[in-house]
């Protein structure tokens, strides 16, 4: 069995340019922080398989959570507090 921390030592960096260059930089710190936590929680891929596919489908799934997550935020409106004229 894989240790987190040997998965994380093997891919890290890989998954965040992977992440980083498909859906921005920006965000690729937050993904991969989200994958890690994935693992951290038990959640591990098969240990008698490739564990990077099973990482870039999490961290698709983490990605399109965070963009999602970003999407809903209202902008704050800078002038919502001047008045009616």
């Amino acid at each position: 069995m894989r240790s987190v921390e040997a998965l994380f030592l093997r891919y890290h960096d890989d998954l965040l340019a992977w992440v980083g260059v498909r859906y921005g930089h920006d965000l690729a710190e937050d993904v991969v922080a989200t994958v890690f936590l994935k693992l951290l929680r038990g959640h591990l891929p098969d240990p008698e398989r490739d564990p990077w596919p099973w990482l870039r489908t999490i961290a698709r799934n983490a990605a399109i959570d965070h963009l999602r997550a970003r999407a809903s935020l209202v902008p704050l409106d800078d002038n919502a507090d001047a008045p009616v004229t």
